[in-house]
């Protein structure tokens, strides 16, 4: 397994929305490529594709990707197609931020696309293919500096800006509002948490998500901890279930720095009570 220090490129990676002409080249190309081949998976048995496309891809996506149908402008797309089954949202997801985390350590910037309508995506780009389309990435070189700040949405009407300072990333959501105590709504000691945990927590914390909205929580156990759902009216399912799969890869791969053995996500529910409530549902838990 390649050795990428996930926790310095998960600091590090921005979404641009704003690229130049320059195309990515072919060397970068075949690394991403060959990386995608021996890179973790959520779920080995699921069989995944990945293709790469130029900007002119963006003729024949049209309206089918993007926020309310607009898409990024960019000089190359990654599209990643799957086999479907149990949770291949999720392992897309979990996939799909492994090569955005090796875009940024190779200094290539990228910003995830909203997916509209998969099938006319399929059918203008790949009419054969037996998978499904299960992510798109837009990627290519920043036109300018953006400052190192984020959008925090709460609601077309509720947006904040803030800016990122200090070691750490700016949190989409603080780790006092993420985690819980064995139970769910039972408030965790953030200062008592061992450094080699709170990173992989705050990987997950800062993980990618549609508007920033962290549709998630986690509850902390002694031995495991428990990624929960949370009802969000603004993301669709597919996005919600891309975002579980990408904030399961940051914290298993920020883990495994700090581990001897890797450790796995199970979706198996768990052998003890989370005492969630109805509208909250159980995603997976991750031995620590």
């Amino acid at each position: 397994m390649e050795y990428i220090e996930y926790f310095e490129e998960i600091k590090k990676h921005q979404s641009c929305r704003d690229f130049t002409e320059q195309a990515v080249g072919a060397d970068e190309l075949k690394e991403l490529q060959e990386y995608f081949h021996r890179c973790r998976r959520l779920i080995p048995d699921l069989k995944m594709e990945m293709l790469v496309y130029n900007g002119t891809a963006a003729d024949k996506i049209g309206r089918a990707a993007g926020y309310n149908g607009f898409l990024v402008s960019a000089p190359n797309y990654l599209l990643l197609f799957s086999d479907t089954g149990d949770h291949w949202l999720e392992n897309a997801g979990f996939v799909g931020e492994a090569l955005t985390l090796k875009l940024t350590q190779l200094g290539i910037d990228s910003c995830w696309m909203t997916i509209n309508d998969g099938s006319a995506i399929k059918e203008a780009l790949v009419p054969d293919t037996d998978k499904e389309i299960g992510v798109l990435i837009a990627f290519g070189y920043k036109a300018k500096e953006e400052k190192l700040a984020r959008l925090d949405i709460k609601s077309p009407s509720n947006v904040k800006m803030h800016k990122r300072t200090g070691p750490y990333a700016a949190p989409k959501i603080e780790l006092s509002d993420l985690l819980y105590d064995k139970k769910w709504g039972k408030p965790v000691n953030v200062d008592l948490i061992y450094r080699d945990l709170k990173e992989p927590l705050l990987a997950l914390g800062v993980s990618q998500s549609f508007f920033n909205r962290q549709p998630y929580r986690v509850i902390m156990d002694d031995d495991i901890i428990s990624l929960v759902a949370v009802p969000d009216e603004m993301t669709s399912d597919s996005d919600i279930r891309l975002g579980h799969g990408i904030a399961m890869f940051n914290f298993q791969a920020v883990l495994a720095a700090h581990r001897p053995a890797d450790t796995q996500w199970k979706f198996d529910a768990p052998d003890r009570d989370l005492g969630l409530p109805e509208d909250v549902k159980f995603v997976a838990w991750c031995a620590i």
